[in-house]
C-alpha cells in the first residue's frame, strides 16, 4: 500500500494499523480520535503538516513539527513554551 487511505475502510484499527498508515501518510491522523503521543510522533515525521490536524498535540510533536519546519509554528493553537522558546530563537 503506498498510502494511509486503506485505515479509512477498517472499523477497529489496532495501533499498529494506525502508526502504519500515518506513516505512508501523516495526514491520516485527521481520522483517528484522541491519537497517542507515539502516533503524533509517527505522523509528524511522516508529514510535518499533520501537525495542524492534530486538536491538542504534545509537547514533542510541536517540537518535531517546528523543527522541521518553523512555519508550522503558525498552525499550533496553543504552542507549548518551550515551542515557542524554540521559535523565538531562530
Amino acid at each position: 500500500v503506498k498510502n494511509g487511505a486503506p485505515i479509512l475502510f477498517i472499523r477497529n484499527p489496532s495501533d499498529e494499523i494506525k502508526i502504519a498508515a500515518v506513516e505512508k501518510q501523516g495526514n491520516m491522523i485527521l481520522h483517528i480520535l484522541n491519537p497517542s503521543p507515539e502516533l503524533q510522533i509517527a505522523a509528524v515525521k511522516s508529514d510535518p503538516s499533520a501537525i495542524g490536524y492534530i486538536h491538542n498535540p504534545t509537547e514533542e510533536a510541536q517540537l518535531e513539527a517546528v523543527r522541521r519546519d518553523i512555519t508550522l509554528y503558525n498552525y499550533i493553537r496553543y504552542p507549548a513554551p518551550s515551542v515557542r522558546e524554540f521559535v523565538r530563537g531562530k
